[in-house]
């Protein structure tokens, strides 16, 4: 795969949360949730193509960079149940013309940082990975759960995890959908992001905060005061 390639940003939003009404557009430490996103992902490089993807009108988003590409999504990939990898694949088909690099940042992830942004790009590009994603600690305790079949227990990980102290159980990670990097062309063919060649980059889970609510929000807010104060 040929490296030198465009690089596109891709920011996909949209109005009707249920959890906190409006909250892409809601402000976070003075600054609407969705332009944290926006602003980062313009501050990478001159040469980076950045879109959103949203229900919004340009009226309705008043700071928008002017160098950002503004795509209405159709109705139909707006609703609750759609599937953010329909939404992916519908914007390149309809937007990226050429083989790129795509980067996928999602608004309700304000606390990434151009590092974490720079070391995903940089892994991929150096790696042979599908998909490169960012991830953070959670709880080890998961590896003692299973699921039930005919009132067979069927442990998600090893048999004898089950029974294992914590402390003597493996770290274990999950996504935190800040960042997603993939090649475009790869993910039309492959229909969607799901592979088992994934390649990953640790964030700390004090910034891995997913906004769903105005906790989630007091959470993020408090977080960048006290970043300014550095």
């Amino acid at each position: 795969m040929n490296l030198n390639i465009p690089i596109v940003f891709i920011v996909p939003f949209r109005s009707g949360s249920k959890g906190l009404i409006n909250k892409n557009i809601l402000p976070l430490n003075g600054v609407p949730l969705y332009l944290h996103t926006v602003n980062l992902a313009c501050s990478f490089s001159a040469n980076a193509l950045v879109f959103i993807s949203t229900d919004y009108t340009h009226n309705e988003l008043p700071d928008l960079p002017k160098s950002v590409n503004h795509i209405i999504r159709d109705k139909g990939l707006c609703t609750d149940d759609t599937l953010m990898s329909d939404v992916i694949n519908d914007f390149i088909l309809q937007n990226v013309f050429e083989e790129s690099i795509i980067i996928l940042l999602q608004v309700t992830s304000p606390l990434r940082t151009l590092s974490d942004v720079k070391k995903s790009i940089d892994l991929y590009k150096k790696s042979k990975f599908d998909l490169v994603m960012t991830v953070c600690e959670t709880e080890n305790n998961v590896l003692k759960y299973g699921m039930i079949s005919n009132n067979m227990f069927c442990p998600i990980h090893e048999a004898k995890s089950c029974f294992e102290n914590r402390q003597n159980l493996p770290q274990v990670y999950k996504p935190n959908g800040m960042i997603y990097v993939f090649n475009s062309s790869w993910f039309i063919d492959n229909k969607g992001f799901t592979t088992e060649n994934l390649g990953v980059v640790k964030v700390p889970p004090e910034r891995s905060i997913d906004i769903d609510n105005i906790s989630d929000c007091k959470i993020a807010e408090n977080y960048l005061k006290n970043q300014s104060k550095l």
